[in-house]
């Protein structure tokens, strides 16, 4: 008969893959889990130091009132100047009309009609990005609906001389500002024209 060995007195281990006991097992799983975790965490925190230094990027809303942070503004106005050289922008009249209607009322909409002349002195053509009404901390580009020839001006060859009737749509607070201070101003080839408001 086969005899059975005895193991009183001796520890036996569970039987795991490889047959490694369950210390040396837990001490290898230990490290693994330390070196994914510790790239991940320094990853982490290289992300959030270039978001800090690369900050939050804000534009004009198109169509509607909307906030743009001071620093984002003035490189952007400060890039449309470097591109926008030799171009003059002369504010001809700036006029309100006010909605008619029950619910542009309640709404307190209202439309602005800003005349332009717009001059190229530059030597080359230039393409220039949507005119932008500001009022307080409100930011309105023209109207797409309303562009045509006569109401917008994108392209300017070299010496063009062009008239146009921009429109902005505003309304609620900005409108109710624009009537309490009767003044905007106009952000156009990289310059920023302030105007009262003709009637």
């Amino acid at each position: 008969m086969r005899q059975r060995l005895s193991t009183r007195g001796h520890r036996t281990w569970p039987r795991l893959p490889y047959g490694l006991p369950p210390r040396v097992v837990g001490r290898g799983l230990a490290k693994i889990v330390a070196a994914i975790a510790v790239p991940a965490v320094i990853g982490l925190a290289i992300g959030a130091v270039v978001a800090q230094l690369s900050g939050d990027g804000d534009s004009p809303t198109g169509g509607s009132p909307g906030a743009s942070g001071p620093t984002s503004t003035a490189k952007r106005d400060a890039a449309q100047r470097g591109k926008s050289k030799g171009v003059r922008v002369r504010i001809l009249s700036v006029n309100l009309h006010l909605a008619q209607t029950p619910s542009g009322r309640r709404r307190q909409r209202a439309r602005l009609s800003v005349r332009v002349r717009v001059t190229n002195r530059g030597s080359d053509g230039i393409t220039l990005p949507r005119p932008v009404l500001a009022t307080g901390n409100a930011r309105i580009r023209t109207d797409p609906s309303a562009d045509s020839p006569a109401t917008n001006v994108r392209t300017l060859d070299a010496g063009a001389d062009r008239r146009v009737a921009l429109r902005f749509e505003i309304a609620g607070a900005v409108t109710e500002r624009v009537l309490r201070e009767r003044r905007v101003s106009l952000i156009m080839g990289g310059r920023r024209t302030p105007a009262a408001l003709t009637r």
